[in-house]
């Protein structure tokens, strides 16, 4: 599971084009064996047989797999086999299996396509280049965390105390979140701090061996799941971890798809062998297969209804858009689905789509793929042991998120900003804690 570190070669691409396969051909039989017998009656995850489909979503990912490359000393190549990896095989086994839309299948693949012949024409264009911040920033980054973190904390201590263990069960997370909720401008901090602020504190600790830097990150992240029960702020904890020590020692692309290859294995075979569905529940349905489902969702029901033209967001405002429905997409398609409880947010393919149709998903392609690029560059210089684990737990909510709230509410460009200030006059260190560094 775990492959040592070594250059980029035909080699490394072979194994990874391997693991990518492999990966597909367990998450298929995951979810005709146990997943869609499990919970079929949930967000319709029903095992539906369609041969062509079958063939035609291996013939897809053989395309993308020899036009991605897969060296991981590149941030956009971590990216796009994270990509593949979380959103675009999952649903390819969705496609393949439950019978989904083989236009909105086809569009994300020219999409992802279009992602890796920009990133090709950048290394053409831009190699080598990288962005170079004038001055030291040290101060205002710490001002900066240290006000975002006790801002959250003074917030939460205020109105809710000091939170309640019951949370650990996950069972209820549901209802405590009930009883709980921000106002702006806490809407924005709060959930920036757990998903983007603590994180990068926790790696900032553990990079410079300091355990007070990593507890100032970890006690407040915990508090924080403690109040608001939002389950992805204690998945982030145990995930920002161990990304960071596989990273140190093994190849993180081989390691994430090889890895997650045996525990969706290893779920099934867990729940086949106890009866207990909590693990594959969790690891495979929950962070797999119901956010594609929820894409496939927002294709379906927006290509029907019509489409949102923004309406939702603040470029619709801005524009004097207004909807034709009368609540927000998640709510209407939490409903479409029989689980008008839930909020069910897409991913930024789903939200693309829903906003401006097979146009919103190319375009949105391109802006993410921009983004990577910028970071890329940005974060040059700066050590990737501390640079990979931010990013790819970052990139991992984009899973579950629109591209303008991952970039506002999600906290991908205070990452961005926390990256360029973590650079000092020259663009070759980094100054962490008062103390610089080279990578």
């Amino acid at each position: 599971m775990f492959i040592k570190k070594e250059d980029y070669s035909l080699k490394v691409k072979a194994i990874c084009i391997i693991g990518m396969i492999l990966y597909k051909v367990i998450l298929d039989y995951s979810f005709v064996k146990w997943i869609a017998p499990v919970f079929s009656y949930y967000m319709r995850l029903q095992y539906i047989a369609n041969n062509n489909k079958v063939i035609i979503s291996y013939v897809l990912l053989l395309i993308v797999l020899v036009i991605t490359e897969f060296n991981e000393k590149r941030f956009s190549d971590v990216f796009m086999a994270v990509e593949l990896i979380v959103m675009y095989i999952p649903m390819l086994s969705l496609y393949a299996y439950s019978d989904r839309s083989t236009a909105f299948m086809l569009v994300i693949t020219i999409s992802y396509c279009i992602q890796e012949a920009i990133i090709r024409l950048s290394r053409t264009v831009c190699a080598d280049k990288e962005i170079v911040v004038s001055g030291s920033a040290s101060i205002c980054l710490e001002i900066s965390i240290l006000a975002l973190i006790g801002g959250a904390m003074l917030y939460s201590l205020i109105n809710y105390g000091t939170g309640s263990l019951a949370a650990m069960d996950l069972m209820n997370v549901y209802s405590i979140r009930e009883g709980v909720g921000y106002s702006f401008p806490f809407s924005y901090i709060i959930p920036w701090v757990f998903k983007v602020v603590c994180v990068f504190v926790i790696v900032l600790g553990m990079y410079r061996k300091q355990i007070i830097l990593f507890l100032v990150g970890f006690i407040p992240q915990f508090y924080l799941y403690l109040i608001y029960a939002n389950k992805s702020t204690l998945f982030s904890l145990g995930l920002v971890i161990l990304v960071y020590f596989l990273y140190s020692r093994w190849d993180i692309i081989k390691t994430l798809v090889y890895g997650l290859a045996g525990m969706t294995l290893a779920s099934g075979v867990f729940y086949s062998v106890t009866g207990n569905i909590y693990p594959i529940s969790l690891m495979v349905r929950r962070t797999l297969f119901v956010p594609a489902t929820i894409k496939f969702s927002y294709y379906d029901f927006f290509k029907e209804n019509g489409l949102l033209y923004f309406a939702d967001n603040s470029i619709g405002k801005l524009f004097g858009v207004t909807s034709k429905y009368t609540m927000e997409a998640p709510k209407l398609i939490a409903s479409y689905l029989g689980v008008p409880d839930s909020h069910c947010n897409s991913g930024y393919w789903g939200d693309a789509y829903a906003n401006y149709g097979m146009a919103g998903v190319v375009i949105f392609s391109v802006i993410l793929v921009l983004i990577v690029l910028l970071v890329e560059r940005i974060s040059k210089g700066v050590p990737t042991k501390v640079v990979y684990p931010i990013l790819i737990i970052l990139f991992y909510y984009l899973n579950d998120s629109a591209l303008l709230t991952w970039l506002l509410g999600g906290g991908a460009g205070l990452v961005i900003v926390f990256i360029w200030l973590l650079k000092n006059a020259t663009g070759d260190e980094v100054n962490l804690c008062f103390k610089s560094i080279k990578e």
